[in-house]
């Protein structure tokens, strides 16, 4: 099936930088919000509905589920960084196969991650600090979950090709429809049937299928900017060889924080007990909700680079990294701001029938503390992907996990109990902001080749 002529390519080459950026970051958070929102409202509606055990259930069950997230990153950002620098170097070849090798990428992976992940969801969730009621929870939720496991990982990567094309308005809408989607379901599900956390994980995996309907009805009425063939499946060596290297650091974000969160975890359950569980459960989702625009941003940015970098522009790839960065800092810092002013109140939608205390909204501000930080980071990380240099990626996202975090999340501890998990966040995340600006900044450097 050939593609239909668009301008978008052009647009990214050419229009004003900053005009681009709201113009693609825009769909880009819209898309984020209303996906996040959907996890964080799983949460709201289990815990309205269910109970405390019950969020802690699927807090413990999420860091699993990044696993998955960590496939559909490599399979994804790999193939979107091939394709974006494929299309600003006019490779109609390349851009072919892309969309094949991805179908084929995600049956693979999906199945062989599904099956034992099923089987063993007992072990993972007891592994991570699940006991009793709670462990219960999380079996229950986390097998169901495995068994959507290829429907996730295709359509949040069909989507992650139509970013990269440059058309987020499109990805936008599609991945808008399937959060609502689950929306409506885990409404239906949870509050008029009483399905429990079966009823969330279900709606979630329903809701992953209505989304790859949506993103094949994009190729399937040839809006589509770049060449695919969708009668073919099939793994192209080279290109698969190019996509699992700079996907594998895309991956390595997922997995990193999937150990993050098993360090914490089991930190929270020696030092604490359900409560605590349920609350650092609680303040991560919130986190992650408020880093929404920082995501919007980085996948804006992505094809801007890729295309920009495949097109021989160098000056072009260092004014959008310093722009979209910058830009999301200002937004950033304004959601950090009302988080902090209302803490109690964002804290009482996840767990609307506790008591915080004052040490309570303290430990929530701590894990907060470096969100104003984080946009270069991320916007880092993204720079380095969509140029095809997955190494240094990768290099910095370990170096943070393995020589920085998982060091202060065992050692303060023993220092401050509980509340060094806490600590351990803004510590770790103040000095890899710190290294990610100078390695940005060496590459990036005025009046020189992009050292990438």
């Amino acid at each position: 099936m050939s593609a239909p002529k668009t301008d978008l390519s052009t647009q990214i080459r050419k229009d004003k930088l900053r005009s681009l950026m709201f113009r693609l970051a825009m769909p880009g958070i819209l898309g984020m919000s209303v996906a996040s929102i959907n996890t964080f409202l799983d949460a709201i509606f289990v815990g309205q509905f269910v109970g405390e055990n019950a969020v802690a259930a699927i807090s413990l069950a999420f860091p699993i589920l990044m696993l998955i997230g960590g496939l559909t990153s490599m399979i994804g950002q790999g193939s979107a960084s091939v394709l974006s620098r494929a299309i600003g170097a006019e490779d109609k070849p390349r851009q072919e196969a892309i969309f094949s090798n991805l179908t084929a990428l995600s049956l693979l992976m999906g199945i062989g991650f599904s099956i034992p992940g099923y089987f063993l969801a007992t072990d993972l969730i007891a592994m991570l600090g699940g006991k009793g009621e709670v462990l219960a929870y999380g079996e229950s939720y986390l097998q169901i979950m495995m068994i959507g496991a290829f429907v996730r990982i295709y359509a949040v990567g069909v989507n992650i090709l139509i970013r990269a094309e440059g058309n987020l308005k499109a990805a936008m809408i599609f991945s808008a429809s399937a959060a609502l989607i689950n929306i409506v379901l885990n409404a239906l599900f949870i509050g008029v049937f009483g399905w429990g956390v079966e009823g969330a994980a279900w709606a979630s995996v329903l809701a992953m299928v209505a989304m790859v309907i949506l993103d094949l009805s994009h190729f399937f009425r040839g809006k589509n900017s770049f060449p695919v063939n969708l009668k073919k499946i099939f793994v192209s060596t080279l290109i698969a060889k190019e996509v699992l290297y700079i996907g594998l650091s895309a991956m390595m974000m997922q997995v990193m924080f999937f150990l993050q969160q098993v360090v914490v975890f089991r930190s929270v359950s020696r030092y604490g007990d359900d409560w605590d569980l349920a609350f650092m459960g609680a303040c991560y989702r919130i986190y992650l909700l408020a880093v929404i625009p920082i995501f919007g941003f980085a996948q804006a940015l992505a094809p801007v680079v890729g295309i920009n970098f495949g097109a021989k522009q160098p000056e072009r790839v260092r004014k959008a990294m310093w722009l979209f960065s910058f830009t999301a800092t200002g937004i950033i810092c304004l959601i950090w701001l009302a988080l902090a002013l209302f803490s109690e109140a964002t804290l009482s939608l996840l767990l609307p029938n506790s008591t915080f205390s004052k040490h309570d909204i303290f430990l929530f501000r701590i894990t907060l503390l470096i969100l104003p930080f984080q946009p270069l980071f991320f916007t880092g990380v993204t720079l380095f992907q969509s140029i095809g240099n997955g190494r240094t990626a990768a290099i910095l996202l370990i170096s943070r996990m393995f020589l920085i975090f998982i060091p202060a999340v065992l050692l303060l501890p023993m220092g401050f109990g509980l509340d060094g998990v806490y600590y351990a966040h803004p510590l770790a995340d103040f000095l890899a902001v710190g290294i990610m600006f100078v390695v940005v900044w060496r590459a990036l450097r005025p009046g020189k080749e992009l050292n990438l």
